[in-house]
C-alpha cells in the first residue's frame, strides 16, 4: 500500500506520549482512502491511519497508528503531538489545520505495564 509522509510537530513541553511513536520518529506514513499515494510502504516509518468522526454534533479528525493498542492497554489518545505537511495535498485531502496524532497507550491496571 501507499501513503503519504508527513511530518511529527511536538510540544515545546516534551514527549508526552508515554513511549508513541512521536517519541521515536519525526515522521510517520498517512494511509487511508482519499490520501494520496505517493510512497510505498517500505517498514521504515510507522505507519498511521485517518479517522474523521462526529461527536455531539462536531466533526473532528484525527491521525492514530495503524495497528492495535497493546493487550490490556486503553485504546489510542492524544500525546500532545500533531502531523502536518507544507504538501497543498495534504490540505486538499486530510484537513487544512495540523491533525492530533493519537500515538498515546496506558494500562488499565497496574499489573498490565
Amino acid at each position: 500500500m501507499k501513503g503519504m509522509i508527513v511530518e511529527i510537530y511536538k510540544s515545546h513541553l516534551g514527549d508526552c506520549s508515554n513511549f508513541g511513536i512521536s517519541s521515536k520518529y519525526h515522521e510517520v506514513l498517512v494511509m487511508g482512502e482519499g490520501i494520496p499515494e505517493l510512497t510505498e510502504d517500505d517498514g521504515k516509518i510507522p505507519v498511521v491511519v485517518i479517522r474523521r468522526m462526529t461527536y455531539a454534533g462536531e466533526k473532528y479528525i484525527i491521525a492514530e497508528p495503524n495497528e492495535f493498542p497493546k493487550q490490556g492497554h486503553i485504546g489510542w489518545m492524544a500525546g500532545g503531538c500533531f502531523i502536518w505537511s507544507c504538501d497543498s495535498r495534504f490540505r486538499e485531502n486530510i484537513s487544512e489545520q495540523p491533525v492530533p496524532l493519537h500515538d498515546r497507550q496506558e494500562a488499565q491496571s497496574r499489573e498490565d505495564k
